[in-house]
This record gives C-alpha cells, structure tokens and sequence, in this order.
C-alpha cells in the first residue's frame, strides 16, 4: 500500500510504499512514529501513524477487475455442458454471478477499508 503525508515545513507530499496492510501490522513493525525525509526540502522529521493516510491502489483495482472479467466467462464456459444438462438453468447462472459477485467484490475494497 501507499501511504502520504504532508512536509511539515514546506508542505509538499511525502509517499512511501510498505507491504503492510493494515495500521496495526505496519505500527508492530515500525512504531507509533516513522521518521521521513522530504525529497524536496530535504528535512528529516518523525511523523506520527494517525499522520499517514492511505492510498487506494489503483492496480490491485485492476487486477480484481481483470480477474473478474475473465473469471466469470471462463467458468461459465467451462461449465456449459453442466448448465444445459440441467434443467434448472436459471438456478445455476444466478449462483454463478453471485459465486462471482462474492468472491471478487471483497477483494477490491479490501485495502481501503483496513486502512481508513
């Protein structure tokens, strides 16, 4: 994930990227203040974890997606023989979408909401 804060003396953005994803994990290994440095003023100062803020990442978004995009034809396609051989059509294209809607929904939110 991506987190941002502001220079506390010029007021520029400072991000970062850590393989944490949730404040607790990222404050067990690092503490409650991680000392920055601005790259545009070069000032070194220790900001607090409630001072982070988290940024979506836009390529988990596209990955979900993408599964989902090519998950759901693929199963369905894979399972065309069953559906037909079934008399119940209807009953198994819904529990498709919803098995889709399930399982790949969670994914896209996840980061956002651990961390906001």
């Amino acid at each position: 994930m991506r987190l941002q804060t502001n220079c506390k003396d010029c007021n520029k953005k400072i991000s970062f990227y850590t393989w944490k994803t949730d404040r607790i994990e990222f404050s067990m290994e690092k503490g409650k203040t991680i000392e920055l440095i601005c790259k545009s003023c070069g000032l070194k100062e220790k900001y607090h974890l409630n001072n982070l803020k988290a940024i979506p990442s836009k390529i988990s978004l596209i990955v979900g997606l993408g599964i989902f995009l090519i998950g759901t034809p693929l199963i369905i396609y894979l399972t065309w023989n069953l559906i037909f051989e079934s008399l119940n059509i209807y009953l198994i294209s819904s529990l498709i979408g919803i098995i889709g809607i399930l399982k790949y929904s969670p994914s896209l939110d996840n980061f956002t909401s651990k961390i906001s």
